[in-house]
């Protein structure tokens, strides 16, 4: 999807992901460290209470009141935020003496209580917290001036730590996510007060057309985003000035080409007309001097000339006045034929085998019918005179989805590279009798249709004309 690799919704996705990941790190630390301090804070108690307990348990068991011991834990027990669940005494050696009610509750022993003879200590709190198990104070109870008379065990319960923590930890994610979504909104706010010029920018880019060169875009943003529209604005105003001075020297050029081809085609035309004319002018010329008629050879001289200029000016017309072709729907196997049967008396004449390799084609072709046909003359007709001695012409129709190929070859004399340089050139001919307006005219037909021209040939090797039309 295009808006995915945007940079507004990188910008967007890129500031999203660090907030959240900045805000769930924030909080998780906030969390381990309420746990830390809440089970602290469970550890103080618990030793207080041990120590409470065990001072108020002395004068009872030097007496041996075992029921106001019990009297003492249940009240511990049953008190409202109470954070024992059971408790045990025991005499110095170690012998259970008394426990609470809650004796489904009470665990075995895992240690001495030997080891407990001067100090108080926890049996695995860490693993019983993170388990929601009750954990085992054991406290030594010591008489002043006695010495050590026994121990007193309490189960500590971590229910309400965790509940505690639950309770903390709703409120942290509620924050979290509130920051969250808030920071996403002004991360959103400020991507957008970044991106919008860059927008603005690309927008402007991507509309800049010939018409829209040297339009001031509105400019937003600061530091070098601002600097980036003002050089965009100057580099259009510019690119503005370069397009104006382009258009008017590629006018004043094609102007000058104009008056150059202008002038080519007048010299051709004239050096052309000026041929034939020379006889006529000579013919006419003696006849006013011997004050004779014109009569026999000459007139049939004056007549042949004028006939020739008569073609050379129709053929220059037929070339300058190449106006839009009319398209029609072309049976290219018919038209084949059609050229065939134009040509074959002069192919026999000239003693020239023929070969025609034509491919049945089922769809028409989309051309200018006459213009098509004369083309294909001109080819056969230009291979029939580059064979004076005789020789081979071979003429091919072939077609695919997309183009028809029609070949012209023949085993004529071929031509030189320079010649190949020049042969669509008007005016320029190889021929004693060629006006050098014949390939200019296929040329033009071929480039009207879309099409393709390609010559290959070498000096007595032959020549082979190659023309690709559009098909469908």
């Amino acid at each position: 999807m295009k808006w995915i690799n945007s940079i507004a919704f990188r910008l967007s996705a890129s500031i999203a992901v660090v907030i959240l990941a900045t805000a769930l790190t924030v909080a998780s630390v906030i969390l381990s460290e309420e746990q830390k301090a809440l089970e602290n804070y469970l550890r103080i108690r618990a030793f207080q209470l041990g120590e409470i307990m065990s001072r108020q348990m002395i004068e009872p068991l030097l007496y041996e009141e075992l029921y106001t011991v019990y009297t003492l834990f249940e009240s511990y027990i049953k008190s409202a935020d109470s954070i024992i669940v059971y408790a045990e005494t025991y005499d110095p050696e170690g012998r259970f003496l008394l426990h609470s009610d809650e004796v489904p509750k009470i665990v075995k022993l895992p240690v001495e209580l030997s080891s407990y003879q001067t100090e108080a200590g926890f049996i695995n709190p860490s693993e019983s917290i993170n388990s929601g198990r009750a954990f085992d104070l054991i406290y030594p109870i010591i008489a002043p001036n006695l010495g050590h008379i026994g121990y007193l065990r309490l189960g500590i319960t971590p229910v309400h730590l965790i509940e505690t923590l639950e309770h903390i930890k709703k409120k942290v994610l509620v924050v979290t996510a509130g920051i969250v979504f808030s920071g996403i909104l002004a991360g959103l706010w400020m991507a957008r007060r970044i991106i919008k010029p860059i927008l603005v920018l690309n927008h402007a880019v991507l509309q800049l057309e010939e018409e829209t060169l040297g339009e001031d875009i509105e400019i937003l943003g600061i530091g070098e985003i601002r600097e980036l529209t003002l050089s965009f604005n100057a580099m259009s105003k510019k690119l503005k000035e370069s397009m104006v001075a382009i258009k008017t020297t590629q006018e004043a050029l094609v102007r000058k080409e104009k008056l150059y081809v202008l002038g080519e085609f007048s010299a051709g035309l004239a050096h052309e007309i000026k041929n034939p004319l020379t006889p006529i002018k000579m013919l006419i010329q003696r006849a006013y001097e011997q004050n004779e008629p014109l009569e026999g050879d000459d007139l049939v001289i004056v007549n042949d000339e004028i006939k020739r200029i008569d073609k050379i000016v129709s053929q220059f017309l037929g070339y300058a006045r190449m106006n839009e072709p009319r398209i029609e729907s072309v049976d290219i196997n018919r038209l084949i034929k059609d050229v065939v049967t134009l040509t074959k008396q002069k192919i026999e004449k000239s003693g020239v085998e023929f070969i025609l390799e034509i491919e049945e084609l089922s769809a028409n072709l989309d051309a200018n019918a006459d213009g098509l046909k004369q083309v294909i003359i001109n080819l056969v007709l230009n291979a029939l005179q580059a064979m004076p001695d005789g020789g081979v012409i071979t003429l091919s129709v072939s077609g695919d989805d997309k183009h028809i190929r029609i070949e012209v070859s023949d085993s004529g004399v071929g031509m030189s590279e320079e010649q190949m340089t020049k042969i669509f050139n008007p005016f320029f001919t190889t021929k004693q009798n060629g006006t050098g307006l014949g390939l200019a005219v296929v040329w033009n037909v071929i480039e009207s249709l879309n099409g393709k021209i390609q010559f290959f040939s070498k000096p007595q090797q032959g020549t082979k004309v190659v023309v690709s039309l559009p098909y469908e």
